[in-house]
């Protein structure tokens, strides 16, 4: 026993010198660093590739591997690799001019050199390559993998794969007189026709089928909707903005409508005003009236009144029908491919935000049948709008959350009746967001449909915790799928489902675990005809967060074999494979910071001081030394815990912060959340982060004389609050913060000339209040108006071309700062704007942070930068 403590005792000491050995993260490190992403895997799951980025330096390096290890290839010189269909074949484009073809099978290349680039396609269930050559008649090859014929096209500029997949059209460069020349070719018997010869055409669009496009042109200042059927001879022009049905003072419009109907009968498209010149082009008028702010309603203009007049082009009759008018539009601008024999529309005229004095702000929604016209009310003037609103895949059923009652509802198309369905869904059916001090009903994003089991007539709902079964037609209680295994501690999404999916009564589903006490992510097996939850992997991953779309999870088409990005906050993203989620197999092993003194995290949990529990990050290096005392800063925002076993890269960031670069370094870095207080975003930060301040005090390896506290944009904004509220520490620094709720309030955001009010209300801030119901509150929770009382040294990032927060609000601080003789530096870059925009300024502004927090925590020597400042010269 004594043998084997000793050799554990000298292992942990081999352990420690080694860390110890390793050199901290500088400014360059990440100038050699290797990453990797770009994951693709095979219809059958028998192969993967990859990118390692930055192998050789400055280049990519493309990995091409079997999923079981039995054989691997990598290459700097692809790029763009896809696997084909049918898994038989790699393709990828070598040093940018030369088609690769791999032979997954006997791992045989060949190559077709002058080669602009390539698509894959399958037709009934045979693959086929499209490339172009670059060469004098840029020939266009359309090549079956399976039996290795193909066809040539030659002198066409451009190419439009149909949806379905079975004809290609091809754009060749004509004469004067006719431009342009339109082929079809038919992929099953490689048979080409021209089907138009004329001026140039845009917005080509195919019906289902493939049987049928539609395009258009543009002559004297007006639009011509032209249409092929393959069953003719050639392409006809069939209306145009002076045709019957077009509405005075109308042209046709094109869009996101711009479609056909599902059956192929007719084509979707929009009228819009002919836009009028502006008689005081040097004159903008405002007024108190305006339904829109005019600064937003003049750059929104195009978006606020595109999609109406929404109508439906009969292609046989040639005849126009206006299925929409006024302010009746499309909801989203959405038209759905398939069944749109329904369409959703909502009647407004005004920003949701502005409701509760607008006048303008109310909404309608209805339910349009495309074939008769008839708009039927699924709600009418409403001061609340509904976001979350589909119709199930097939038609039958429609389903909304309604906000004003908090409730989702269902109707029956078929027999118009309506049903509340979440009555009986406890846990509530929002985004879990941190549990707001004294605001247990302040509603986030919901987590909304996920799904719809068709044949039972039933929908998949994500509510807080949970996924439910829940009866369309309200008759029985929801279901409880995830069999309430979380008891408000997991967070359950579906995977590899989506809103518009219909899924199988008895079939499985993959879904995401979120725990929220310890972070840890887990994949799970849900069988819906069981009702059974099953574990397969719950780690310590960063898979995601709550209600994400795990984008690094790949199902193989044709198997059940998955890839899966894991990365892990001591370990870069790496890929794994399994099938069976028993056996892992790792398929890459990117590790550039084993080379460094690396971070590690781990999560904090204690009591504010009325005992309300609180987290945070804590970021400590590898080489940490419990007998040692470290400063400590805090970086805030609101919640930032979810993140914990999240990987943070040591490459130059927007915000100049390099959590990685000072951790490295000996510090410690805290990322503590915070809990709001509805009417109090200052005090609510102070409170949280003293919380973390106080508990960190407890231990001796922090230096509680050295912390230092930092924050951008809103956490800008939490930082000069706290700054200018206690004295804990001894240095800030403040990244584009606003300092002035009550300037704040009426501000506009710059890049959308639209009003901050109920982003300050209602949003991040949580003021809830108005500001002329509430001046003395937003007086209160202003840092400016308590600059005197400001002792620690503050560092200010504020770029002058900076559209979300004007910086207005950081050189007004600093210029009282500066009255009052306080220590302040104010830091603008030219070309940065809210963040920085290029590496030279990042690197710069990470260096200034390091030199600025090493003088004031470490007791190094001023940089100079800190140290020069405009003072009188002798003048000779």
């Amino acid at each position: 026993m004594k043998r084997l403590f000793l050799c554990i005792h000298l292992l942990a000491l081999a352990a420690l010198h080694s860390s110890a050995q390793k050199p901290p993260i500088t400014d360059t490190s990440y100038k050699t660093w290797t990453t990797v992403n770009n994951g693709k895997i095979s219809g059958n799951g028998w192969f993967v590739s990859y990118i390692i980025n930055n192998k050789p330096i400055g280049q990519n390096t493309v990995v091409i591997t079997a999923t079981n290890k039995s054989w691997q290839y990598e290459t700097a010189s692809f790029s763009d690799s896809n696997f084909s269909k049918d898994s038989r074949y790699l393709f990828a484009v070598k040093n940018q001019d030369t088609l690769v073809q791999l032979n997954l099978q006997t791992k045989e290349f060949s190559f077709i050199p002058h080669c602009k680039g390539y698509t894959l396609c399958s037709i009934s269930k045979e693959d086929y390559i499209i490339y172009r050559l670059d060469n004098p008649s840029s020939d266009l090859i359309i090549k079956n993998l399976k039996t290795q014929k193909q066809r040539v096209i030659s002198n066409s500029f451009e190419y439009i794969i149909n949806k379905a997949g079975n004809a290609i059209i091809t754009k060749l460069k004509g004469d004067t007189l006719f431009p342009e020349v339109m082929q079809w070719t038919d992929l099953s018997s490689g048979r080409s026709k021209t089907i138009y010869r004329g001026k140039e055409t845009t917005n080509q669009i195919f019906d289902l089928t493939g049987s049928k496009t539609a395009f258009t042109t543009s002559s004297d200042n007006s639009t011509q909707i032209w249409v092929y059927d393959n069953s003719s001879l050639f392409s006809q022009m069939i209306a145009s903005d002076s045709s019957e049905g077009i509405v005075k003072g109308c042209k046709i419009s094109i869009d996101n409508s711009w479609k056909f109907s599902s059956d192929g009968e007719g084509i979707f498209f929009t009228q819009n005003p002919v836009q009028e010149s502006d008689p005081s082009p040097n004159l903008t008028i405002w007024s108190y009236q305006d339904a829109y702010l005019r600064s937003y309603y003049n750059n929104y203009k195009a978006g606020i009144l595109s999609g109406t007049n929404l109508s439906l082009l009969d292609i046989q009759k040639k005849k126009i029908r206006k299925l929409l008018s006024g302010l009746q539009k499309v909801k989203d601008g959405i038209i759905p491919d398939l069944h749109n024999e329904y369409l959703l529309v909502e009647s407004s005229f005004a920003r949701a935000d502005d409701r509760d004095w607008n006048k303008y702000a109310n909404f309608s929604y209805y339910l349009c049948n495309v074939k008769t016209g008839e708009l039927r009310i699924i709600k009418e003037h409403s001061s609340f709008q509904i976001n979350n609103i589909i119709l199930s895949p097939d038609n039958s059923y429609l389903v909304y959350y309604d906000s004003e009652f908090s409730k989702y509802i269902s109707i029956n198309i078929h027999t118009n009746k309506s049903a509340i369905i979440s009555e009986d869904i406890p846990g509530g059916l929002h985004c879990f967001f941190l549990p707001d001090r004294g605001v247990p009903n302040v509603q986030n994003g919901l987590g909304g449909i996920v799904g719809w089991l068709i044949k039972s007539k039933r929908v998949l709902i994500q509510g807080t915790f949970d996924i439910w079964s829940v009866d369309l037609e309200g008759r029985t209680k929801p279901l409880n799928l995830t069999e309430g295994k979380s008891n408000h501690t997991i967070i359950f999404s579906p995977l590899n489902i989506g809103k518009f999916t219909p899924v199988s009564e008895k079939a499985s589903i993959l879904v995401l675990g979120f725990n929220l006490k310890n972070k840890d992510c887990g994949i799970y097996n849900l069988n819906l005809g069981k009702k059974k939850l099953e574990e397969l992997i719950v780690s310590p991953t960063f898979l995601g967060n709550p209600y994400d779309n795990y984008a690094g999870f790949q199902k193989a088409e044709q198997s059940n074999a998955y890839l899966i990005s894991e990365v892990k906050v001591n370990q870069s993203l790496n890929y794994i494979y399994t099938k069976d989620f028993k056996e892992i197999v790792y398929l890459s092993n990117n590790r550039p910071e084993k080379a460094y003194n690396w971070i590690n995290s781990e999560l904090l949990t204690y009591k504010d001081k009325d005992g309300n529990l609180c987290e945070s990050i804590l970021y400590k290096p590898e080489n940490f030394d419990p007998h040692k005392k470290y400063p400590v800063i805090f970086s805030i925002y609101l919640d930032q815990t979810n993140s914990l076993n999240n990987y943070l890269s040591p490459e130059p960031s927007r915000t100049g912060l390099n959590v990685p670069l000072l951790v490295s370094n000996n510090y410690l870095f805290v990322k503590p959340n915070i809990y709001r207080i509805k009417g109090k975003p200052g005090e609510a930060a102070l409170n949280s982060v003293l919380a973390a301040v106080n508990y960190l005090a407890s231990y001796t390896w922090v230096d509680s004389s050295n912390m230092a506290i930092t924050g951008h944009s809103f956490g800008g904004y939490e930082a000069n609050y706290i700054i200018a509220k206690t004295n804990k520490f001894k240095a800030a620094l403040v990244g584009a913060g606003p300092s002035n709720l009550v300037v704040s309030y009426n501000e506009l955001w710059s890049d959308k000339d639209d009003s901050k009010q109920s982003y300050l209300k209602n949003a991040a801030y949580l003021m809830g209040e108005d500001f002329e119901n509430a001046t003395d509150k937003y007086v209160e929770n202003s840092p400016i108006f308590f600059a005197r009382n400001i002792k620690t040294p503050v560092l200010l990032l504020h770029n002058k071309m900076d559209i979300t927060v004007p910086v207005v609000h950081s050189v007004s601080l600093f210029v009282q700062l500066r009255k009052l003789q306080k220590p302040a530096w104010l830091l603008q870059y030219k070309d940065g704007n809210h963040i920085l925009t290029n590496t030279e300024d990042e690197i710069d502004f990470q260096d200034r942070i390091k030199s600025y927090f090493d003088y004031f925590l470490k007791s190094q020597q001023m940089p100079d930068w800190m140290s020069n400042y405009i003072r009188p010269t002798h003048i000779e």
